[in-house]
């Protein structure tokens, strides 16, 4: 399927996302990516003891290692009520790549040295920015582009 999404009416931002591995019911992360996402909706949530904001987003990866560059992209699919049944929630959505990379790299350093600290870490990130070069190649291809304001008014 080769779908055009360069006209869809969602804004496009960067966010950082978890790769998964699954092993039978459990999710394990392997590491992280900076992905270009669909924004659904964003939220301030009001706590005691302040406020933050969250994003309603949909990657375009299924969040598991196996993505290939022949994979097809994610895009924001509703139910007849207009709820978006493949979002998914995050705190963190970046206007630019250079700062979702920096927090990318804070959590691929933390997982690291929780789980990996036997190995190269040049190397396990090497592999990991090779797997976010064929998401934004793939995304690009799409026409998933990075939007200031695109949201455009649902009109009856």
């Amino acid at each position: 399927m080769n779908i055009d999404v360069s006209n869809f009416p969602f804004p496009v931002k960067y966010a950082v996302i978890p790769i998964f591995h699954y092993d039978k019911d459990e999710a394990n992360a392997l590491g992280y990516i900076v992905s270009k996402v669909f924004i659904i909706s964003e939220t301030t949530v009001y706590k005691y003891n302040g406020s933050y904001k969250e994003w309603q987003i949909v990657p375009p990866t299924k969040g598991y290692y196996s993505f290939n560059a022949s994979a097809d992209i994610r895009i924001p699919i509703f139910d007849q009520i207009g709820h978006c049944k493949n979002q998914e929630t995050s705190r963190l959505v970046f206007e630019t790549y250079e700062n979702a990379k920096k927090e990318c790299n804070i959590k691929n350093g933390q997982l690291f040295r929780k789980y990996y600290s036997h190995g190269s870490y040049d190397a396990w990130m090497e592999s990991w920015q090779n797997f976010e070069n064929k998401v934004f190649e793939k995304t690009s291809s799409f026409g998933m582009n990075i939007t200031e304001n695109k949201v455009k008014k649902i009109t009856k």
